[in-house]
């Protein structure tokens, strides 16, 4: 025959305090933590805990490498670049993206940025310019979409 206690062996309670991070700051946590258990000698037992973390949190260091690494930087100007080219600003899409090809030299999107500078030239009625851009597109660019555009212009 097997005896079931009813109730509990012990009883236990605790607290906390957790203090977020400030932009500057890192993490400060407290805890207190009581235990009785009822069976034994009746002596309580207690804990006491602190927490500090300083410095970047573990995701956000990550997330701070990712964009170093992926720098979207080249991708904001090109997009700049080009809504001011639609917008009819040639001459600010033309300093753009002379920025781009000068910072980025390596963009994934160089043919257009080359073929681009010639454009906003062309409208600017700077057309040797505008040729040796289109010229420079075709050369460095050959199987490129733009280089056949280039070609037209």
């Amino acid at each position: 025959m097997r005896t079931v206690q009813l109730g509990s062996d012990y009883w236990a309670g605790s607290f906390g305090v957790n203090f977020p991070r400030s932009t500057a700051a890192g993490i400060f946590s407290l805890m207190y933590q009581f235990m009785n258990i009822t069976q034994a000698e009746n002596v309580p037992t207690q804990s006491f805990y602190v927490r500090m973390d300083w410095g970047a949190h573990r995701e956000e260091a990550y997330a701070r490498l990712m964009a170093l690494r992926w720098n979207v930087a080249p991708n904001e100007l090109y997009n700049k670049a080009l809504r001011l080219f639609a917008a009819g600003d040639y001459f600010g899409a033309y300093f753009v993206f002379s920025r781009l090809h000068a910072q980025y030299p390596n963009f994934f999107k160089m043919d257009n940025v080359e073929y681009y500078e010639g454009a906003c030239l062309e409208k600017l009625d700077m057309r040797e310019a505008a040729a040796d851009f289109y010229k420079e597109t075709i050369r460095a660019y050959p199987t490129s979409e733009k280089a056949a555009h280039a070609d037209l212009g």
